[in-house]
This record gives structure tokens, C-alpha cells and sequence, in this order.
């Protein structure tokens, strides 16, 4: 599997288990108003052994599975005994499990509980079957749709058994129907079989054991405090409130659990996956450990029932549990990938009775949340010490925020764990030695191959096809449909993103949301983020750990928010803020973000334009172009139709509009509306060549933006020989001057009208604008600006050695 598809994997399984954890809370916390104090106590508990056998049962037997699967093709004998001694260990396995929790389950249930939990544990057992085989075929989309699956069923049959009153017996008792949706839907029915021989298998027995014991040893570590309670604290409402509060808190354990599900097949055979799954799970965790702890009181009290308002108070500290347990998980399964079960179990026999140290001094202060918060730290502390400092900081941070004020904004303790954690990263970031051939990783939001794709994608290819001369480049951009990850010009594309990028919103979300784990398999000597609409930056610097260039092509959030009424510009402004280096492509940009970010060194290096648009020979035509995307809030192409209407008996050709976009409808109505629908052509896309043609054979090309950050339509058409009509805004101004288009005020669309009839009826005008816009033109060669441009990346990477 590859790095993106890895990443796409990651991001199903941790959505799924997103979900689950939305309804099981939202269950959990029904229940906690459906069902008495006792009643809820005996389920929190028996939910509890529940999650340590599926912790159990989720690595041993599906993780030695899935490496056979992967390993062996369908239908087989190595799979089929593979599949064989799982169904074995898991029907073995199931006994003693069933057996434990039975009895552990006796100290404080009836029995009508008891029966439930252990024909739960079966169901549970067997049916880690089905998770391995999926996941050796790789099919994580199934396993995230069963995943969701189970917790439905599980969650409906448990919501009548209690209507109908059988209680927390009948709501533990709906697991075996969860389980029972897993095994059916997984498909795996080809390759089962039974043969009791492969039972005799020593080396499947080894990986297993070893599996199952660290992984039972991990569950009873994340379980203990929360089955503990009812024996600490007594049944009631005070066991209730601490297990309510606990089970909230374990949403990071939940997060690392995901994680460890897709990354441990790449542990053994990628050494940079260890760091890679750490930061995710730091980026995962955070901000909704921050979020839980500082949301306001009054919220979390709307969603815990009267009589367990308790565990308002102990959620922080339940919560900063969970981050460390959860940090435990993802170092214990780095040791089970390297089949280091012996070492791992010590670690994680000395974890527990830390732990275990920690309830004690809880119990014994009246505070059992905070002493295990305790515990789970330094039993962190001792697994996984390198990763810790970020941890403890940010989560002391995060308590010192709570503590300071109960109604302090969640998004002010994430900004705040997220820039620690990119502290912690760029102090350990390896610097390139001076004068290597650099490593560039530029995130560009646009594939040039993307039909509609604009000048921003031409600009960041034709600047990387002349660096990749020199230095290694690698583009990480969105995902789109028919989208080929390829090498072109010397310049490699991946495609990176969360779905499949149907819709411009879809690409740019998911690419958003993937980038800042994607981008930390890519090794880098030099990070550039292009910026994007809407938002222009999202804050590159903090998350890469590297030297980071923002290139500027775009900067009009505030547009953007005001067209769609959120508040896109004040994530624009503290992106900016972010960067200490950045290439404007434009003055008036470059003033722009040296009034945004005043400690920033801002360098103009402009767009460039194609030699092929010089060699460009059409006949003159009659028609008024314009050439670009098809939208209106940014291109003004509203305006343009309107201006066309109202000149339309004064101009002798047609208005072509060649190009794609979202608005394409509203502009054919728009042209049916103001009568001259029958003057208008929709060219659809055209590029390179084409393009060229096109706009050489115009009478006068049209660039109507609202706004723009270069214009590189108009400089085309002045290389091409044609003169530009155009609004006089910020920008357009460089590229269409006096000798080369007509400039009219901003938006007025009658004198816009009376420029495009005025201009398309002087000939010689027409030419001697020509000339002048190919003179200017001649200035913006590509390769002079890629010089330029190179030596602004050569700078920053020597300024962060030098840090």
C-alpha cells in the first residue's frame, strides 16, 4: 500500500471509529438516563471488560492473520490454514476469556449480567476473524461500514432490550449481535475452513500468544480504573459518575487505537512510520482532548443526566488519562511489530502497577481521577519517553488553561497544544547540509492535469519543471476523478486527500484535512505551500517541522467570506502570520502581507508566460475573448455579459467565453435574460496551443476580475499580440498598462461596455497595443523567474541551518 492510499486508510478507519464513538457515547449517556445508578454501574463495568477482550481479541488473532492473508492469494492452503488456526484460537480463546470475565462480573452483577457478558465474549472472540481477514485484503472500507454497523445493531437491540426492561443484562447482551454483523458482512466464507491439525502450528502459536497477551495486558491497563470504581468508590451514583467521566475521557484512546490498526502492517518494514504514527496521533488528540477539556461547564451538564453531575468535574483529568494511555497503545504496538512481546509485556506489567499506585492515592485522597491521571503519566513516562515531552507539556498547559477559567475557548487551548507540539517538532527536524541538491515538497492545491485547473497550477508546473533540473521536486496536490499520481517534466505528482474529489469544496476539504499527516511521509529539505482559496493559507509552518516557503498567487479570503458569509479572512490572516518567508507574485500583494505580517521577508517574483504564446499566428478576428474559469464572484463575468449587452449593436463579433466552472448556467441564463444569447459562445476548456490561438485571433481580450493576485490571462494575451480590456484594481494595473490594454474604473459596467466597442473598432489602435503588450511581455520569462524564485528557496534553507 502506498503512502496516500495509507493515508486514505487511516482516514476511513479513524472516521469510522469516529462515529462509533459518537453513538456509543451518545448511547452510553442514554443509558445513563434510561437506567438506575446501580443498573448504569453494572453496565459501565461490563462494557468495560468488553472493550479489554475486543482489545484483545482486535491484535491477536486478527493482526497474525492479516500478515498470512496479505502474504498468501485467495483460496490457497497458507491462508486457508491461517484462517483455520484463527478460527481455532478464536473459539479456544474464547473459554478462559468467557470464564474470566464471567467471574470478574459476579463481584458485583447478577447473574442474568453474567450470562450476558460471557455469551458476549464469545460472539466477540470469533469474531476478530473477520476483522484480519479484512484486513489482510486490505479492505478497510468494508471493515470501517462493519465497524459502524455493529455499534448500530448493537445499539437498537440494546435500546429495546431496556424499553422492555431486561436492563443492563439485556444492553450487554446486544454485543453478541454486534458481533454477528461483523462476522456475517466481512465475506470471508471462501477461505474458512477447519482443521483442527494447524492448531499444532508452534510459530502462529507464538505470534498469537504473544499478541494476545500484550494486548490483554494493555486492555486491563486502560480498563482497570473504570471497572475498579464500583469496588473503590462503592456502587451508586459516585462509581457511576467516575465511569461516565471515564468512558468520555477515552476518546484519544479511541484515536490511537485507529491508528494502530493501519499503521502496524508498516512497522515492520518502514522505520519512519513509528514518528509519523506519533505525530498523528498528537495531531488527532489534541485538539479534541482540548476541545472535552475546556468545554463550558453549563454544556457538559446539559449532556450528563442530574444525578451524575459529577463527572463534570472529573472529565479533565479522565481526558488527559485517555492521551496518555492512548500514547501507550501506539508504543506498545511499535514493540509488537518488531515481535518484541517480552519486552513489551514487562513494560506493560510495570504501567499497570503504576497505574494501579495512582488509583490507590486517589482512593485513599477522595480523588480516584486525578491519582490515575497521575499514574497514567508516569506510566507513560516509562514507555514511551522520547514522545512524552510534547504530551505532558501541552497537557499541563491544557489543565493550567482549565484551571485558570472553566469557559476558556477550546480553540484557544488547541492553537496553543498544536504550536508546542510544532516546537517540539522543528527542535528535532535534521537540517540539509549546506550546497546538497535540495529536497522540495510543494503543496500545491491544483493538478495542471485537472480540466478547469488555472493559472496558479501553470504557474507552480512551469516553475517546478526548471527547478527539477537542479533539485528534487515533489507535488502533493488534490485528488480528483481520473487522477494519475506521475512524473511529468521531471516533477512527480501525488495526489493526496480524504474521498475522491467530486466537487471543488470535497477537494479542497479533504486535501486540507489529509495534508499535514501525508506531507510527513515526504522527506524535505524545503517546504513551499501555495496558497488557496478560500482560506489562502492553512498555517504550513506550524505542522511541516521544516524550512517553509508560502507562495502567494492568491489573497482574497475577505471576498470569499463575504461571498459565503463565514469568516474565512481571519483564518487567511493567521495563516500569514505563520510564515517568515514568502514570494508574492505581485506589489501590490507583496504590501498586502508586509502589512499582514510585518516580520516577514516578502520577495515579488511574478508570473511568468509561455514562449509558445510569442509564436502564437491567427487572422485577426472580430469577437471579444475571454478566457478563464466560469465564475462570477471572482472573474466578474456577470459584469462582462452586462457591459456586452448594453454595446452590443457597436461590437461586430461574438462574445466567446472559453473555459469551465460552477457558474456556467447562471451565465447561460444571464445571457438568455439580457437578450443576446445568440451573440454568446461557450467554447468550453481550452489550453496550451489552443488557447493561444484563441486569443491571438481575438479583436480584444476581456479580463473583467473583480479581483486577482496577477493576471495571467492578460499577460498571455499581450504576449499573443492582443490587447486587454480590463478593471483598474490592484494588480491588473502591472500587466495591462497604457501600451499594452485600456484600464476603466473598477466595475462600471457602461464604461466597460463603450472600452470593448471603442477599442474593437480602431485598427491601428488594435495593433499598436499589440506591439506594445508583446514588448511587455518579453520581460516575464520563465526561466529568469525561476532563478529568482530558486534563490529565495536556496535562502531559507541556508537561514534554517543556520537557526
Amino acid at each position: 500500500m502506498t503512502g496516500p492510499a495509507l493515508a486514505r486508510a487511516g482516514a476511513v478507519v479513524a472516521g469510522a471509529t469516529a462515529v462509533v464513538s459518537v453513538i456509543s457515547y451518545a448511547y452510553g449517556i442514554a443509558l445513563a438516563h434510561w437506567l438506575p445508578s446501580n443498573d448504569y454501574a453494572v453496565f459501565a463495568a461490563g462494557q468495560t471488560l468488553l472493550l479489554v477482550v475486543g482489545t484483545a481479541a482486535s491484535a491477536a488473532v486478527p493482526w497474525a492473520l492479516a500478515k498470512a492473508v496479505k502474504a498468501h492469494p485467495a483460496g490457497t492452503a497458507q491462508r486457508r490454514a491461517a484462517m483455520a488456526h484463527a478460527l481455532g484460537i478464536g473459539v479456544l480463546g474464547a473459554i478462559p476469556a468467557a470464564a474470566f470475565v464471567g467471574i470478574v462480573t459476579a463481584l458485583y452483577a447478577p447473574a442474568s449480567a453474567v450470562v450476558a457478558v460471557m455469551a458476549a465474549v464469545v460472539g466477540i472472540m470469533v469474531s476478530g476473524c473477520a476483522v484480519g481477514w479484512l484486513q489482510g485484503e486490505q479492505r478497510f472500507g468494508r471493515l470501517a461500514a462493519l465497524r459502524v454497523g455493529e455499534v448500530v445493531a448493537r445499539v437498537a437491540l440494546g435500546s429495546v432490550a431496556v424499553a422492555v426492561g431486561l436492563g443492563a443484562a439485556g444492553a450487554l447482551g446486544a454485543f453478541l449481535l454486534g458481533s454477528v454483523v461483523l462476522f456475517a458482512g466481512a465475506g470471508a466464507w471462501a477461505d474458512l475452513s477447519w482443521r483442527p491439525s494447524v492448531l499444532r502450528d508452534r510459530g502462529r502459536w507464538r505470534d498469537t500468544a504473544g499478541l494476545s497477551a500484550v494486548q490483554g495486558l494493555l486492555g486491563v491497563l486502560t480498563a482497570t480504573d473504570i471497572v475498579l470504581a464500583p469496588i473503590f468508590l462503592g456502587p451508586g451514583s459516585e462509581s457511576a459518575a467516575y465511569q461516565l467521566a471515564a468512558t468520555l475521557g477515552r476518546v484519544p484512546l479511541f484515536v490511537a487505537a485507529a491508528l494502530a490498526v493501519v499503521a502496524f502492517p508498516r512497522l515492520t518494514d518502514s522505520p519512519g512510520t513509528a514518528r509519523e504514527t506519533m505525530t498523528a496521533y498528537g495531531w488527532l488528540a489534541f485538539p479534541v482532548a482540548a476541545v472535552l477539556i475546556t468545554a463550558p461547564a453549563d454544556l457538559v451538564r446539559w449532556i450528563v443526566p442530574a444525578h451524575l453531575t459529577a463527572a463534570v468535574q472529573l472529565l479533565p483529568y479522565t481526558v488527559l488519562t485517555g492521551l496518555f494511555f492512548g500514547l501507550i497503545t501506539l508504543a506498545i504496538t511499535v514493540l509488537q511489530a518488531q515481535s518484541a512481546y517480552r519486552k513489551a509485556s514487562k513494560h506493560l506489567i510495570v504501567a499497570l502497577v503504576l497505574v494501579l499506585l495512582g488509583i490507590g492515592i486517589g482512593w485513599q485522597t477522595s480523588n480516584l481521577a486525578l491519582g490515575t491521571c497521575l499514574g497514567g503519566l508516569v506510566a507513560a513516562a516509562t514507555i514511551a519517553r522520547p514522545a512524552l515531552l510534547p504530551f505532558a507539556a501541552s497537557s499541563i498547559a491544557t489543565v493550567i488553561l482549565w484551571q485558570a477559567s472553566h469557559w476558556v475557548p477550546a480553540w484557544i487551548a488547541t492553537s496553543a497544544l498544536l504550536g508546542l507540539l510544532a516546537i517540539r517538532r522543528i527542535r528535532t527536524t535534521e537540517r540539509p547540509p549546506p550546497g546538497a541538491r535540495l529536497r522540495v515538497l510543494h503543496l500545491g492545491f491544483e493538478d495542471p492535469a485537472l480540466p478547469g485547473s488555472g493559472g496558479g497550477a501553470v504557474r507552480t508546473h512551469e516553475m517546478n519543471r526548471r527547478l527539477a533540473r537542479d533539485h528534487d521536486i515533489t507535488v502533493l496536490t488534490t485528488r480528483w476523478p481520473g487522477c494519475v499520481d506521475r512524473v511529468e517534466d521531471g516533477v512527480r505528482y501525488e495526489h493526496v486527500g480524504i474521498g475522491e474529489g467530486r466537487t471543488y469544496l470535497g477537494r479542497i476539504a479533504g486535501y486540507a484535512v489529509a495534508l499535514p499527516f501525508v506531507s510527513r511521509r515526504y522527506p524535505a529539505d524545503l517546504v513551499v505551500e501555495d496558497f488557496f482559496a478560500p482560506v489562502s493559507s492553512i498555517g504550513a509552518p506550524l505542522w511541516t517541522g521544516r524550512p517553509t516557503v508560502g507562495v502567494v498567487q492568491w489573497l482574497n479570503a475577505r471576498e470569499k467570506s463575504r461571498q459565503y458569509r463565514l469568516p474565512f479572512f481571519l483564518v487567511e490572516r493567521a495563516g500569514v502570520r505563520t510564515h517568515r518567508g514568502l514570494v508574492a507574485v505581485s506589489t501590490g500583494i507583496a504590501e498586502r502581507l508586509s502589512a499582514m505580517n510585518p516580520a516577514a521577508r516578502v520577495e515579488v517574483v511574478a508570473n511568468g508566460v509561455d514562449a509558445a504564446a510569442f509564436d502564437a499566428s491567427s487572422p485577426r478576428g472580430e469577437d471579444v475573448v475571454f478566457v478563464g474559469r466560469l465564475e462570477i464572484a471572482q472573474k466578474g463575468l456577470d459584469l462582462l455579459l452586462t457591459a456586452f449587452a448594453e454595446q452590443a449593436h457597436r461590437l461586430p463579433g461574438a462574445l466567446v467565453l472559453a473555459g469551465t466552472g460552477p457558474d456556467e448556467q447562471r451565465l447561460r441564463d444571464m445571457a438568455a435574460g439580457l437578450g443576446i444569447a445568440d451573440r454568446v459562445r461557450f467554447a468550453g476548456w481550452v489550453s496550451g496551443a489552443a488557447k493561444y490561438r484563441l486569443l491571438a485571433a481575438a479583436r480584444v481580450v476581456a479580463v473583467p476580475s473583480r479581483f486577482e493576485t496577477f493576471g495571467m490571462v492578460a499577460l498571455e494575451a499581450a504576449a499573443c499580440g492582443s490587447p486587454v480590456v480590463a478593471f483598474d484594481i490592484d494588480c491588473l494595473r502591472e500587466v495591462v498598462p497604457e501600451s499594452a490594454g485600456v484600464l476603466v474604473p473598477a466595475f462600471d459596467t457602461a464604461a466597460y461596455g463603450c472600452a470593448l466597442a471603442e477599442l474593437a473598432a480602431d485598427g491601428d489602435r488594435v495593433r499598436r497595443l499589440g506591439l506594445g503588450g508583446r514588448e511587455l511581455a518579453r520581460a516575464y520569462s520563465w526561466d529568469r523567474l525561476a532563478r529568482a524564485q530558486e534563490r529565495v528557496y536556496l535562502a531559507a534553507a541556508r537561514d534554517w541551518r543556520e537557526v
